[in-house]
């Protein structure tokens, strides 16, 4: 029981860190942020498909992530909690829906796009039309979690 939890702790512990560093790789690449991001970082939101260790993780990483990068306190927590409730999607989808990874990966695009368009207009302050702000970060999530995360996703199977 005991190797079992310092199994899980170790893990989210590993993905957290792996958020944080690709997040501020992303912030110093100048993609981090703004009306459309590729964070590197959320290529890693497709993890809760193989491990419940990455739904705690994916939260810490994406709390930590923002806080160092420098975002506001509002979208620290928002986003935080928009990558928490996205995790435990995916898990679940997952679980339910086991031969759509695509389908996996909806969780953090669609509530990103939600989100984060909201946190641009009402934190950030941009003018943009949110409907052309929403098409930037949907754009952005769709590399980012679909496109990079199922790539990861591919690699990681062939060796686990």
């Amino acid at each position: 029981m005991k190797n079992d939890s310092t199994r899980k702790l170790t893990e989210g512990g590993m993905i957290a860190a792996f958020y944080v560093v690709l997040t501020v790789l992303s912030s110093l690449l100048g993609i981090a942020n703004g009306p459309v991001q590729v964070r590197l970082s959320e290529a890693l939101c497709i993890l809760p498909a193989l491990t419940p260790a990455a739904v705690p993780g994916l939260f810490v990483g994406c709390f930590l992530g923002n806080l160092v990068t420098g975002c506001p306190i509002a979208d620290v927590i928002a986003g935080a909690f928009t990558t928490l409730l996205a995790a435990w999607l995916t898990r679940i989808l997952s679980k339910k829906i086991p031969e759509k990874p695509v389908i996996w990966t909806l969780p953090p695009v669609l509530l990103n796009t939600v989100v984060v368009t909201v946190l641009l207009v009402t934190v950030y302050g941009y003018s943009v039309p949110w409907y052309l702000l929403a098409a930037g970060v949907f754009l952005g999530e769709l590399i980012s979690c679909t496109g990079l995360g199922l790539l990861l996703l591919k690699l990681l199977r062939k060796h686990i």
